[in-house]
C-alpha cells in the first residue's frame, strides 16, 4: 500500500491578513484568509521552534483482537507534522495484521513503517443561495474537521528530514562567529518536508508475516516544554537542606549541606564574599556534602545565599528555599557545644551555631 498525497496548501512566503473598516463589504475570501493567516502562524511556530515529530504517547504495540487475531496498536498522542500542523490522537487505533499484509506479500521477511499525517474533514453541508455564476441552489460544507491518517508503508518518508550530527549541533549551539570566519556550518531552518508523514516505528517481519521486532530507531521526538523541566528537575542537582542553618560572624564551623544528585561536588560559593567555604568530605550516593566554612567579622548579617556547583549542574539554594543566616558576633563568644549533622561521618563534628571563633 503506498502512501497517499497531500493536498494540503502551505503559504512559503509573506502571510497577508484581512484590514476591516467600517460599511465594509465582507467576503468568504476575507473571513477565509484570516483563517489562513493565523493557522500558517501556527504552523511556523511549531515547524521552526518546536521541529517535527512525537510529543507524546502514540506508542506503537503489537496486541491481539477480541479473536485472538494480532494486530498493531497505537496509544493516543499527540505529533507535530513536517509541515507544523498538530496531529492529535485521542482515542487508541488498531492496525489488522491484513492491512499489513497489503503493504508487501507474505513470505518476504521486509521492514514496514507504521506512519501518522495531518487531514481535514469536510462536515455540516449547508444549503447555498443560488448567484450570477450559480443560478440553482447548491450545497457547501460548512464545517473542517482536524483528523489524522495512521497507515503503513514498506518506504521510509524523508519526513522530518535527516538528523544532524551531535557534533554539528554541539559546534552550532558554541559557534560565536559568522559562518565565514567559522569552522562551523550554519544551522539550516526547518523546511516543509516532502512528506507530510510522521514515522511512529518500524516493524521487523519475518519470513511468516510476522512481527518479530519494533523499533523505535527512526521515530523523532518533539520534547515538551514540560517533559525539558521534568527531566532537568530529574538531573539537576538540589539543595534541601543546611545544618547547622546559620553561623556568627568571625567564626570557623563545619555545616552540612543536603540534598539531592550532589555528587562530585568541586564547589560551594556564597554570594558574600566574607565567606568561604571548603568541601571536607561528601556521601558516594550525593545525599549531603561537609564543607567548613570561615565567616569574616564584616560578613554581611541576615539570609545569605550559595549555590553548589558539580558536573551535572548547580543547585542555587535561593531557588531551593533554603538559606543560611549570618548572626553578629557575640561579645566574648566562645566554643558551642558540639553538634553532629544528621549523616555526617561519625569522626566529624561541628561545634555549635557560630563555631570556633576565628
Amino acid at each position: 500500500m503506498g502512501i497517499p498525497g497531500s493536498s494540503e496548501h502551505l503559504i512559503a512566503g509573506q502571510l497577508v491578513r484581512s484590514r476591516y473598516f467600517p460599511r465594509q463589504l465582507v467576503t468568504a475570501t476575507d473571513l477565509n484568509a484570516d483563517q489562513t493567516y493565523f493557522r500558517e502562524l501556527v504552523r511556523r511556530h511549531n515547524r521552526y521552534l518546536h521541529g517535527c515529530g512525537v510529543v507524546c504517547g502514540l506508542e506503537v504495540l503489537l496486541g491481539e483482537d477480541n479473536e485472538g487475531h494480532p494486530q498493531i496498536i497505537v496509544t493516543p498522542g499527540h505529533a507535530i507534522s513536517p509541515q507544523g500542523d498538530d496531529i492529535h490522537v485521542p482515542e487508541q487505533q488498531t492496525i489488522p495484521m491484513d492491512d499489513l499484509d497489503e503493504c508487501i506479500g507474505l513470505g518476504q521477511g521486509q521492514r514496514l513503517y507504521i506512519v501518522l499525517r495531518y487531514i481535514e474533514t469536510p462536515l455540516c453541508p449547508v444549503p447555498t443561495l443560488p448567484g450570477p455564476c450559480t443560478p440553482t441552489a447548491g450545497q457547501q460544507f460548512s464545517r473542517l474537521q482536524a483528523g489524522f491518517e495512521l497507515v503503513c508503508t514498506a518506504e521510509l518518508p524523508s519526513a522530518c528530514g535527516e538528523t544532524p550530527p551531535c557534533g554539528d549541533l554541539t559546534c552550532e549551539l558554541l559557534r560565536d562567529a559568522p559562518p565565514q570566519e567559522s569552522q562551523c556550518a550554519t544551522a539550516a531552518c526547518p523546511s516543509y518536508g516532502a512528506d507530510p508523514w510522521v514515522v511512529l516505528a518500524a516493524l521487523d517481519l519475518d519470513t511468516h508475516g510476522a512481527v518479530s521486532a519494533i523499533d523505535y530507531g527512526v521515530r523523532r521526538r518533539v520534547l515538551s516544554v514540560q517533559f525539558v523541566v521534568e527531566a532537568l528537575r530529574c538531573l539537576l542537582p538540589r539543595i534541601t537542606a543546611i545544618s547547622p542553618g546559620s553561623g556568627v560572624q568571625g567564626t570557623r564551623m563545619l555545616a552540612l549541606v543536603i540534598g539531592e544528585r550532589l555528587m562530585d561536588t568541586h564547589t560551594v560559593r556564597f554570594r558574600d564574599m566574607g565567606i568561604s567555604a571548603r568541601i571536607v568530605s561528601q556521601s558516594l550516593d550525593g545525599h549531603w556534602v561537609l564543607i567548613q566554612m570561615d565567616i569574616a567579622d564584616d560578613a554581611a548579617l541576615g539570609p545569605q545565599e550559595f549555590q553548589v556547583i558539580t558536573p551535572r549542574g548547580v543547585a542555587n539554594s535561593a531557588a531551593c528555599d533554603v538559606q543560611f543566616t549570618v548572626l553578629p558576633r557575640l561579645v566574648g563568644y566562645g566554643y558551642g557545644y558540639g553538634y553532629m549533622p544528621y549523616g555526617a561521618p561519625r569522626d566529624q563534628t561541628t561545634p555549635g551555631i557560630g563555631g570556633n571563633l576565628l
